[in-house]
């Protein structure tokens, strides 16, 4: 692993968590991992509090208007992105910090893309209905803003920088958070909820340019860029399906449901969604630091150990999160009682997605292109199965087919990761 200065960081032991969920969640890897908790904690944290406040004030249908504009921007920003940040990461490892800068300039004209295809498209739709010019030129600005902030946040955790990816990780959650909800109380209008999203990321990735500049002043190597656009493609089509899994339910329950059905889904998948915080940590470790493993034995027994902490933390997390959902979310927001059941049919499915993710990096962090491409069209094939539930059964649908289809990915990750690559010493790309 290299520090911020492009030396290579010297093994030295980390302090051992004090806690037993956090001793086998860290698994040796000690004060980086806490870092990626930390940050993962607090911007689920203000997310939560986000979705529980804007959906008392804006109501189901408000609520859903403002979900179906961000899960689709999300969508689009993770489709357009080629994961560039893998690329550039990869690059500084081995030697090419100005790989960084370049692969800056690149996400940058695909996000200046979006917005020269996507505001016109906008400026084509009929206002009314809950989506109309506004929320389209909003989904294209914050799609674009996603790409950026994403690259910038994902570049700096990937070459190892824990502690400022938590720095950052922290300003996006608390500034949205506040703008949001000034939006929100305000207005009552999802509107103004959606800019101060929009700025939070902004500001975010702005906050992040000076250390990228420090990254890309390191140069002992010179990778070819069309190698690095290459390492950064082979694993977007690895994540896409995976991002597919996660971001489409949203957008394909817009096409087919009510709004106010939108609206409760989008307040029951934040609150299954708590207990991602355990396997979005492990994921970034196993990515973050995965490299340093230079051997498959060793690269084996990390990827158990943080898969057997996730575990350890998970399934408990998960059964509070579903008693809460029955107990709690109905007081304290009476219009969404409904959401009850959807928790419940959720979270098994966000407990099991934890094992794919934690083996996708795994795969992305050996550069096994290939098996992160088999990964890949898997799942973009199972995401196929939101279409038949959610036109059948509606946002009850949704989350049935959520939780089965985490459950397949989750075998079929399984499966590919228990196969060595053609040349077991070296990645199989």
């Amino acid at each position: 692993m290299l520090d911020a200065e492009g030396g290579r960081r010297r093994a030295t032991p980390n302090p051992e968590p004090t806690t037993p969920v956090l001793r086998r969640l860290g698994s040796g890897l000690g004060k980086d991992v806490l870092n990626l908790l930390a940050s993962q904690v607090v911007s689920l944290t203000a997310s939560m509090l986000l979705t529980l406040l804007t959906a008392s004030v804006l109501g189901p249908e408000g609520r859903g208007v403002f979900a179906l504009v961000i899960g689709s921007a999300n969508l689009i920003a993770q489709a357009v992105s080629i994961s560039l940040h893998v690329g550039a990461a990869n690059a500084y490892r081995a030697g090419d910090g100005a790989a960084v800068s370049a692969q800056a300039r690149l996400t940058a004209a695909l996000a200046a893309g979006v917005l020269l295809i996507g505001v016109p498209v906008s400026l084509a739709l009929p206002d009314g209905g809950g989506l109309g010019r506004v929320e389209g030129i909003l989904m294209s600005v914050l799609a674009a803003l996603a790409m950026l902030q994403t690259y910038t946040t994902r570049t700096i955790q990937g070459v190892g920088l824990a502690a400022e990816y938590r720095r950052l990780t922290m300003v996006n959650a608390l500034l949205g958070l506040g703008l949001g909800l000034a939006g929100a109380y305000a207005t009552h209008s999802p509107v103004p909820v959606l800019v101060g999203w929009a700025v939070a990321s902004a500001v975010t990735s702005l906050a992040a340019v000076p250390t990228l500049r420090r990254l890309s002043g390191h140069r002992d190597a010179t990778i070819p860029a069309r190698q690095v656009v290459a390492d950064a493609g082979a694993a977007h089509l690895g994540t896409l399906g995976q991002q597919l899994l996660i971001r489409a339910d949203i957008p394909i329950l817009g096409a087919f449901a009510p709004l106010s059905q939108v609206g409760l889904y989008s307040v029951a998948s934040p609150v299954a969604n708590l207990v991602v915080v355990f396997a979005e940590t492990a994921s970034l470790a196993t990515f973050g630091f995965g490299r340093g493993d230079n051997t498959p034995q060793a690269r084996a027994e990390r990827h158990r150990r943080i898969l057997r902490g996730y575990l350890y933390a998970a399934i408990p997390a998960g059964l509070l999160v579903i008693a809460g959902g029955v107990w709690i979310l109905p007081l304290l927001l009476p219009a969404f009682s409904d959401t009850a059941l959807l928790i419940a049919l959720l979270v098994p499915g966000t407990v099991v997605q934890g094992i794919a993710r934690i083996g996708l990096s795994s795969l992305i962090a050996q550069s096994r292109q290939r098996a992160s491409l088999v990964v890949g069209i898997g799942s973009a094939v199972l995401s196929i199965a939101y279409f038949p539930a959610i036109i059948a059964a509606g946002a009850v649908g949704a989350a049935i087919a959520s939780s089965v289809i985490y459950a397949a990915q989750a075998v079929l990750v399984s499966v590919v990761l228990a196969r060595p690559p053609r040349d077991p010493g070296v990645a199989d790309g």
